[in-house]
């Protein structure tokens, strides 16, 4: 723990060193910025990490673009850290930007994309929307369905996520039809 608060003393230094020699919208001055909310991550301030990860988003989406890879990555940081600290509309927000860009960048049936579209249907159930959650487990389902069949890593997830949230709904026969196949997805991989 002491060598991560040095780590961090060292870090706040070198951001202060990078506005001072690149000006404090350089790239560079993003990437200590990242560099400081993994040392925040490892020391379990979460909550400290967001204001540092607002602005090097800030600064990524000037210089780099709204889609760029980087900038689509650190979105999804910041969505996770706003969701851990239970600020579900900021979340779904960035969410909802990283799937489109990751849409664009990937197609919309890409098994990539489950990850994205998974955030976003757990936020979504966070905030008591159980119904577009599951629109956006289907939807999941559906591309892991076409893409890999029953042999998905991601499948087995799917299938448990998708049942909660009917289950929420109280639709039980569609969620004890999808946790029947989640169990027949697990023994067949054993």
């Amino acid at each position: 723990r002491k060598q991560y608060s040095e780590a961090l003393d060292l870090e706040r230094q070198a951001l202060v060193a990078a506005e001072r020699q690149f000006g404090s919208d350089h790239a560079t001055v993003a990437l200590v910025l990242l560099a400081l909310v993994q040392l925040h991550d490892a020391l379990a301030r979460s909550k400290e990490a967001i204001p540092l990860l607002e602005r090097a988003n800030s600064i990524l989406v000037k210089g780099r673009g709204p889609e760029h890879p980087s900038v689509v990555d650190a979105q999804a940081g910041l969505a996770k850290r706003y969701e851990d600290q239970e600020m579900f509309e900021p979340a779904e927000a960035l969410y909802r930007r990283v799937l489109v860009a990751r849409e664009k960048s990937l197609g919309s049936e890409n098994p990539a994309l489950l990850g994205a579209l998974s955030d976003l249907a757990a936020v979504l159930e966070s905030m008591g929307r159980p119904a577009e959650s599951e629109v956006l487990h289907e939807r999941g389902l559906a591309i892991l369905e076409m893409a890999a069949g029953s042999k998905h890593d991601g499948l087995l997830n799917t299938l448990v996520d998708l049942a909660r949230v009917e289950s929420m709904q109280r639709k039980f026969p569609e969620a004890e039809a999808h946790l029947r196949r989640a169990l027949e997805a697990e023994e067949k991989s054993h």
